[in-house]
């Protein structure tokens, strides 16, 4: 007799909510035939693409191997699914997999439930891939939050990433029966000065012109990095790869074809210091009425009419048939009074001219067929109290009610910012979502954020907030990141259940199998190693990030070294860990064949651990060469320690080449390099017969790459 069992089998992350065993084994083949009734052509296209991925080949003459997948809709025949138990908002994912010898059945009463049925089989595939019986089953699945996801800021990774790597990030959010993708298009951020420490990072990467033109508004990056393998410098200023190569509507597609729906992340309300350079016309102005390129004139209803053509051309090419959700912006921008100094502006309270120009915004995009407009709650709640709040305003405005969702930050103890304002938006009948912390920024290189992410999960189910929509940069190395929020938007979500560590011990043993312990160990000793208080102290965001006035680099940071009696012992320590990682990672790359996305995974930590020994490495060499030269050791001497490090350094470099993420590693060759050109420069001055004591020890914001030999 069939039995129901919870986690009857262990490959399948997450689990289906019910598992009933039947008798016998199947009989899957790696070839079969895929029959669809009722599927739209986009969804069987998913099917068949998710089955491939998984390593089998879908052909057209099997007459005994045969998936057969159909949609039942629920109004035609309500007697189809029994779906008393699940909850009405997710049953649009609900799914139910048959495997019955050598054929498997999928059956869903909506469109969105053949991906993750799709998915589920992929596993079970996998299963006899590797050996193991599939047995006869039943498998009835729903998810345990309607809407999970992920939102990926523009920012420099961002803007190198080309369409692989988007495709790539987006299989792995799918497996994880991910649902959702906020793509960062437009954003500025004043705190980071990377890759220019002299200039904000100012990003904007789709065109909008069909067929696409490079006079559209767009940003171009700086980045001067050194290339070991061809022993030289570049020094390039470029577009993003999604402008380049015009793929955004790529994605969007692509992530239709895996069940996740693509929103736009168009940070109109951050710190606007490029599109209204970019376009004058939206631009604050001064008290000349002259356009200042950074803030937005709000009341001007010229201003509005730029801003909405285009944001209409932007919709027209790449959502012609409207998007669910568009998001306007998380950071506040505007202090006390409006930065701009037209006559209209300066004569409205901002409260009321926020509120109104809010109103312009989402009757703007919801003519033009967006749903839902989301916006960070840190504009809508300030200290001044709800109802005299912006959105207060704004909610009188009957036409605007349950066209707003509110994006609440979580904070690392994981309660929502302000938390005691989500009641209110809940009594206003405001949809309220989650932006928990799901992995580090690209400048700290590895944190593990786990236990934050999984707080903030935990908040949002608290609060009952509709959506959780961790903030993430795609990075491998932050897989079991990723299968945390799986598994708790799909699986369950009660960490009483799964702790957070023992989620991830689960999905490690079946992805890294018998090196699972060892796996974990070496991202626990990344995130401790990134996180030493002395290896901090090190790092350029310390003193070249943030708002405030760049500090000289690495000047200002040996300086906070020197006070430090065991810093050189620490750095020492930190570096043999740090290549005892890469030495145990190098064996395991060099020992087995491992799919994507694991070697992908690998070599991430591979490059985070070569990262460290060159910053510990670089910065025990400096206060080794700033104690000779201040105790006048011969110039010969200090010379010949900076030239060996520079052949170290070379060496180390040509790991991060082979290891590192193509989307980090020209911002990562570019910081990297920078040491090579101040160890070489502090040779050059000691040749120079530059006396010790008077050697310079900043690298110049604006510096150059040196010319070719």
């Amino acid at each position: 007799m069939p039995t129901k069992r919870r986690f009857e089998i262990a490959e399948l992350f997450p689990q289906p909510k019910i598992i009933e065993l039947g008798e016998g084994i199947s009989e899957l083949a790696t070839d079969v035939r895929l029959a669809t009734i009722n599927v739209w052509p986009i969804q069987r296209k998913a099917l068949r693409s998710i089955l491939t991925l998984a390593g089998v080949r879908v052909v057209a003459n099997k007459k005994k191997y045969v998936v057969t997948a159909t949609v039942r809709d629920p109004a035609e025949d309500p007697k189809a699914f029994d779906l008393r138990k699940v909850p009405e908002a997710l049953r649009h994912d609900y799914y139910e997999l048959r495997i019955q010898d050598s054929e498997v059945f999928i059956d869903a009463p909506y469109q969105e439930g053949m991906v993750w049925a799709a998915q589920t089989l992929g596993l079970l595939f996998k299963m006899m891939f590797n050996g193991l019986a599939v047995p006869n089953l039943t498998i009835r699945d729903w998810p345990s939050l309607p809407m999970r996801g992920v939102k990926m800021d523009a920012c420099c990774a961002t803007d190198r990433m080309d369409l692989n790597a988007w495709k790539q990030a987006i299989d792995i959010y799918s497996t994880f029966k991910l649902n959702l993708l906020g793509v960062g298009i437009y954003d500025c951020l004043p705190g980071t000065r990377l890759p220019e420490a002299d200039k904000p990072g100012e990003f904007l990467f789709p065109t909008v012109s069909d067929p696409p033109s490079n006079n559209d508004p767009h940003s171009e990056t700086r980045y001067r990095y050194f290339n070991v393998k061809y022993d030289r410098w570049y020094d390039k200023t470029e577009a993003s790869l999604m402008f380049q190569e015009d793929f955004f509507g790529d994605v969007v597609t692509y992530a239709k074809e895996r069940g996740m729906v693509v929103f736009p992340v168009f940070n109109i309300l951050g710190a606007n210091t490029l599109l209204p350079r970019l376009i004058p016309a939206i631009s604050a102005r001064n008290a000349k009425g002259k356009p200042t390129g950074a803030g937005l004139c709000m009341a001007g209803g010229a201003a509005r009419d730029a801003l909405a053509k285009y944001l209409e051309a932007f919709m027209e090419k790449y959502f012609p048939d409207g998007v669910e959700y568009f998001h306007i912006g998380t950071l506040a921008s505007l202090k006390d009074e409006s930065p701009c100094q037209c006559a209209k502006c300066k004569a409205t309270a901002r409260p009321k001219l926020l509120a109104e120009y809010l109103e312009f915004l989402v009757e703007c995009l919801t003519a033009h067929g967006v749903g839902k407009v989301i916006m960070g709650a840190n504009l809508l709640f300030p200290k001044t109290g709800f109802a005299a709040s912006a959105l207060g305003l704004l909610l009188k405005k009957a036409a605007l009610k349950g066209k707003l969702v509110i994006d609440w930050c979580v904070t690392v103890g994981g309660q929502p910012c302000e938390a005691p304002k989500v009641a209110d938006a809940a009594k206003q009948k405001l949809e309220s979502w989650a932006g928990p912390v799901g992995s580090a920024s690209i400048q700290e290189l590895y944190h593990d954020s786990r236990k934050e992410l999984d707080a903030g999960i935990a908040a949002a189910v608290k609060d009952k907030l509709s959506c959780v929509l961790a903030n993430v940069q795609y990075d491998p190395i932050f897989l079991d990141h990723y299968a945390l929020l799986g598994v708790r938007g799909w699986e369950n979500t009660d960490p009483k259940l799964d702790t957070t560590d023992a989620l991830r011990e689960r999905w490690a043993s079946l992805n890294w199998y018998a090196y699972a312990e060892d796996v974990d160990k070496e991202l626990d000793a990344l995130d401790r190693l990134c996180a030493n208080p002395v290896y901090q102290l090190c790092l350029p965001s310390r003193y070249i990030g943030g708002a405030g006035k760049p500090k000289p680099y690495p000047a200002a940071a040996l300086e906070a070294l020197a006070k430090d009696k065991k810093a050189t012992d620490v750095l020492q320590d930190v570096s043999r860990e740090a290549g005892d990682l890469m030495a145990a990672i190098s064996r395991r790359l060099e020992r087995v064949a491992w799919a994507e996305p694991l070697k992908t995974a690998l070599q991430s930590m591979l490059g985070c651990a070569q990262r460290l020994q060159i910053d510990a490495d670089v910065f025990g060499l400096m206060l080794e060469a700033r104690r000779l030269a201040a105790a006048k050791t011969p110039a010969a001497k200090l010379q010949k320690a900076l030239a060996d490090g520079v052949t170290r350094l070379t060496g180390q470099l040509q790991v991060i080449e082979g290891s590192m993420p193509d989307c980090l590693l020209w911002l990562t060759m570019q910081q990297l390099g920078c040491y090579k050109l101040f160890l070489e420069r502090l040779i050059g001055a000691l040749k120079a017969k530059t006396a010790p004591a008077k050697l310079c020890w900043e690298i110049p914001m604006n510096w150059e790459v040196p010319e070719d030999k």
